[in-house]
């Protein structure tokens, strides 16, 4: 019995390899990869078994429809992390344009090699704006291996996947980005349906429950609220996710929050007429990535950007205090909205990080992506302040899975989004908001990034996600 087992693996890995009508229509060179420089381990019985797991589940995920449009698979790598701690990295093409592509992220614990450990224990995270998977996993080498939150998980032995979203992966040297201008909302949930579909696939040898956690951080906060919203339509056996965790974000707030709402508007209205100009795409990461190049190149020499800060104050005042980096009619998405906390002079001239080590942050900020889709920024605002008739929202009472609110007091979220929260039919709402100072110091609380950086984010924000996924394993 055992044989003819091997047997039939056998068959269908050459199948995948020589001519199986299906695997053939993707493959340039005989194989569902290019593995390039980043070959598996020993040759070509890796390379099947790499096809035959991930291969074939990207195939069948992707469907008759996608797989016209030529869905493939164009990279593959595998990392070791840490201990038996592993990340595989894909990119795959998902659609007929030469930029319809996304990322797909595994963090996992091998019991051997390229054999994860059985675990039932999954979740799918989405990073936000200006953002990519490397947020949640090692943005760099100051930052150390283990200082991550999808690699604890991994330890914790909990299956780590993640998305890059399709503007993460567009060339530095792209200049016409007019591609962009249709990418919205709809087109990331459907991406990341996708990679959810593939993940349980992949996972289905090992995972036991097929249905995943969804994970989001900041903008991807708002796509696992639009997706659970979206899937409260769905029949339970088209249902991917079994419950949420947005992190410092909310896709609607409440409408008698006027100064959130109005500073939503503000960010729209610049936006929009942005848009309709023909820019398709938000570039504010390469502001950050030059500030962050001077302040660890040239950290005492005076700033270009801010006249009367050094390089590294200038870069201090923009991640502590970001709520006054934006220009009116457009406000912060908090009042106090920042990306790191803080500590200032009697002048309010920044002088330290209170939380995030200073070289993590320089990390984070280099690996950013240069560009983000302006239309789902667009249609964020317009849920935020009601300017558009969008229909992310329209079934947030029907949602009923377990959702767990994870915020920093002076985030982007913070207490205000608690009011989404509230509108979800869920029996099972939790939220934990990291908070040091009385609400009217907010300016110098916990901060947006500080979730995922902060020296002590493990014991204040990371044990408490993998208990509550623990405690949601069914």
């Amino acid at each position: 019995m055992r044989k003819q087992i091997y047997g039939l693996i056998f068959l269908l890995v050459v199948g995948i390899f020589t001519g199986a009508p299906q695997a053939a229509a993707y493959s340039a060179s005989g194989g569902l990869f290019d593995f390039g420089k980043n070959p598996p381990l020993s040759g070509a019985a890796d390379s099947a078994l790499i096809n035959l797991h991930y291969g074939t589940a990207i195939l069948n995920a992707a469907g008759r429809e996608r797989a016209a449009q030529g869905v493939r698979l164009v990279s593959f790598e595998r990392r070791h992390i840490l201990d038996r701690i592993y990340h595989y990295s894909f990119i795959l093409k998902i659609g007929p344009g030469a930029f319809d592509r996304i990322g797909l992220h595994r963090v996992v614990k091998e019991k051997a090699p390229l054999v994860p450990i059985h675990t039932p224990d999954a979740v799918m995270m989405v990073h936000g704006a200006f953002s990519n998977f490397e947020g949640f996993l090692n943005p760099g080498e100051s930052t150390p291996q283990d200082h991550s939150l999808a690699v604890y998980l991994a330890q914790e032995n909990i299956d780590v996947w993640g998305i890059d979203l399709r503007w993460t992966l567009i060339p530095t040297q792209t200049s016409d980005l007019s591609f962009m201008k249709d990418w919205n909302i709809q087109t990331h949930l459907d991406d990341i349906r996708l990679a959810l579909q593939i993940s349980r696939l992949v996972r289905w040898p090992s995972g036991g429950d097929h249905k995943m956690l969804l994970l989001g951080f900041s903008l991807g906060s708002q796509y696992a609220y639009a997706f659970a919203e979206q899937e409260a339509t769905l029949l339970p056996g088209q249902r991917l996710v079994k419950g949420i965790i947005p992190m410092d974000s909310s896709l609607v707030v409440d409408p008698a929050a006027t100064e959130v709402v109005e500073a939503a508007r503000g960010r729209y209205q610049a936006a929009k007429a942005l848009y309709e100009s023909g820019i398709y795409y938000n570039d504010t990461a390469l502001v950050y990535k030059y500030l962050a190049q001077l302040g660890a190149t040239a950290p005492d020499e005076p700033s270009e950007v801010f006249p009367g800060f050094t390089n590294k104050q200038a870069m201090l005042f923009t991640a502590t205090a970001t709520y006054y980096t934006f220009t009116p009619p457009e406000g912060p998405y908090s009042p106090w909205f920042h990306m790191l906390a803080g500590e200032f002079d009697e002048s309010g001239m920044p002088l330290r990080l209170q939380f995030t080590n200073y070289d993590y942050m320089l990390d984070y900020t280099f690996a950013i992506p240069n560009y983000t889709g302006l239309l789902e920024l667009i249609q964020s605002d317009a849920l935020w302040c009601g300017a558009e008739d969008l229909p992310y929202d329209d079934h947030l009472g029907l949602v009923t899975v377990p959702v767990f609110y994870v915020t920093a007091a002076g985030g982007e979220g913070g207490r205000y989004g608690l009011y989404n929260l509230g509108l979800l039919a869920s029996p099972d709402k939790t939220s934990l908001i990291v908070q040091f100072y009385p609400d009217e110091a907010a300016a110098l609380d916990f901060g947006h990034l500080d979730l995922l950086t902060a020296d002590h984010a493990q014991e204040l924000v990371w044990q408490p996600i993998r208990a509550w996924i623990k405690a949601h394993r069914k």
